[in-house]
């Protein structure tokens, strides 16, 4: 029987902290696509200039570190119902 194979096909960046609970709600998605990786957040896909587009016709990035490139770019900007990624609540993990 052959070897169990592990395959990334997502990645989450953001600058809120792993611990925040509500970091998923304000990341940059690096998702695996049938022709490479789409950049996605809440309020929409993303293309190789940053520039937000819609989840009908995302842009594909060939790479994955050109789609993380971008991922890095945006995540600081990425919003949620029009609330900005510097309007998550405060989180302190406790000690």
């Amino acid at each position: 029987m052959p070897e169990p194979t592990v395959t990334v096909t997502r990645h989450e960046v953001s600058v809120l902290p792993e611990t925040h609970p509500d970091r998923r709600y304000w990341s940059a998605i690096v998702a695996r696509t049938d022709g490479g990786w789409m950049v996605h957040a809440s309020d929409g896909t993303y293309d190789q200039n940053g520039n937000r587009g819609t989840f009908e016709n995302p842009a594909v990035h060939p790479d994955l570190e050109a789609a993380l490139a971008v991922a890095r770019q945006v995540a600081p900007h990425v919003t949620l119902n029009g609330h900005p990624v510097t309007d998550a609540p405060a989180h302190t993990s406790a000690a």
